[in-house]
C-alpha cells in the first residue's frame, strides 16, 4: 500500500474559501484509491522539515492573514521551502497561497 504525507500549512490562518475542505476531498479521492494519507499541519512558528511530506498545500487568506504569516514564511520556512522545492516536492497552492509563493 503507498503512503502519502500531506502538510496543510496555516490551516489556521488560510482558510478563505473552505481550503480544510480541499484537504478532506484530496485525502478522500487518495483513500478511495488505496492510498493510506497523513495530514500534519505546520503554522506560525513551527518547523517545515520537507522531507517528511509528498504534498505541500498552502491555502487561501485575506491581506490580514497574510500579513500574520509573512514574517514566519520568510524568516522561519523560507529556505525549507526552497529547499522542497528543488527537491521536487509537489505545492498545491490556492489563492493567496499561490500569491504567497510568487513575486506578488
Amino acid at each position: 500500500m503507498y503512503n502519502i504525507t500531506i502538510c496543510h500549512m496555516y490551516p489556521d490562518l488560510l482558510n478563505l474559501y473552505g481550503d480544510r475542505g480541499n484537504i478532506i476531498a484530496l485525502k478522500k479521492r487518495l483513500e478511495w484509491r488505496g492510498i493510506e494519507v497523513t495530514v500534519k499541519s505546520v503554522s506560525l512558528g513551527d518547523e517545515f522539515l520537507p522531507d517528511e511530506y509528498d504534498i505541500v498545500f498552502l491555502g487561501g487568506g485575506q491581506d490580514f492573514e497574510q500579513d500574520i504569516l509573512h514574517n514566519d514564511l520568510i524568516k522561519v520556512k523560507k529556505e525549507a521551502i526552497i529547499n522542497a522545492i528543488e527537491n521536487d516536492v509537489v505545492f498545491l497552492c490556492i489563492c493567496g497561497g499561490y500569491q504567497l509563493m510568487g513575486k506578488y
